[in-house]
């Protein structure tokens, strides 16, 4: 995905802020929980019950995810462009990662569905799910800890896609 970053990377005005691509993002991901958690609050809609998301809430969902992927991938991009990298930054940017991580995980649920005796997954294999994509996490950012590098492999961006 990295020559959409490039292209993408090319548009941002220099005086944007890094650290409000990362929030901006962040803040995005937030919104999707808060609209899949107002229409699907029990993570059965996406099944065979009665009320269904609307397909305008899927739509605004992928697009919302998409976004703020692409401006999580971007920020640090932006920062080393005008200059403005920082160690508070990269925390930033990693603290909300940290967040997003979860909360992406529990949107995601929603496409799943809750089982319900016909279609869906059960709330055990929802937490394995959460478990594991945190556990990725906490290993990732271990092993930047222990040589100075974070290296997300390719799977990372095709996970998103």
């Amino acid at each position: 995905m990295q020559p959409i970053w490039n292209k993408i990377i090319k548009i941002v005005p220099l005086w944007i802020a890094p650290n409000l691509l990362t929030f901006s993002g962040f803040v995005m991901i937030l919104f999707n929980y808060f609209l899949m958690s107002f229409y699907d609050w029990d993570y059965t809609a996406s099944g065979t019950s009665p009320g269904l998301v609307p397909t305008w809430v899927w739509l605004l969902s992928a697009f919302t995810t998409f976004c703020a992927y692409a401006l999580d991938s971007i920020d640090g991009k932006h920062a080393r462009r005008t200059q403005s990298s920082t160690p508070l930054g990269e925390l930033f940017d990693h603290g909300l990662d940290s967040w997003a991580t979860s909360i992406f995980v529990l949107s995601f649920f929603s496409v799943c569905s809750r089982d319900n005796g016909k279609t869906g997954v059960s709330v055990y294999t929802m937490y394995i799910y959460l478990s594991i994509v945190l556990f990725n996490f906490m290993c990732s950012h271990w092993e930047k800890y222990n040589t100075g590098v974070l290296f997300l492999p390719w799977g990372y961006d095709i996970s998103q896609v």
